[in-house]
């Protein structure tokens, strides 16, 4: 699997404006990158076909809700801060975690609708770690990747 550096990705110009053509790969405001889970597929869908592609690549997709945990250090206090800085800190990364930027401490969407229910998808919460079903209207991170499933 590949993942994009930046954990933030700007799917929007301005908070809950709805997808842009064009993402921003440098976004560094978090609500930018907060939309329900059709945007996220419209955002990501969007990726591919801007003029300007992460990485070179068109073929991301969100990631299904396996992939989505795989991230998580289930032995880290706070995932996505292991992510970002390892066992070091803001100041001095260690990078013996992934050494990703812009990692929320919070829900990113999955591809995954949940089964008993088809109006919500599965997240993954990188604060703890949790798995969960939330409300396709609700506004969660988007994290994409490419290769794999």
């Amino acid at each position: 699997l590949m993942w994009p550096k930046n954990g933030i990705i700007g799917f929007e110009s301005v908070n809950a404006s709805g997808p842009i053509a064009q993402p921003d790969y440098v976004n560094t405001t978090a609500n930018l990158n907060q939309i329900n889970w059709t945007q996220a597929l419209t955002g990501v869908a969007n990726m591919n076909t801007a003029p300007l592609k992460l990485c070179g690549y068109s073929d991301w997709r969100l990631p299904n809700k396996v992939e989505l945990k795989s991230l998580i250090n289930y032995g880290a206090v706070n995932p996505a801060n292991w992510l970002m800085y390892g066992t070091g800190t803001s100041g001095a990364p260690a990078c013996d975690g992934a050494c990703f930027s812009n990692v929320q401490a919070i829900s990113y969407w999955s591809s995954s609708t949940y089964a008993s229910n088809t109006t919500t998808a599965w997240y993954v919460n990188f604060f703890g770690g949790s798995v969960g079903a939330g409300g396709k209207t609700y506004d969660y991170y988007v994290w994409p990747v490419r290769g794999g499933q």
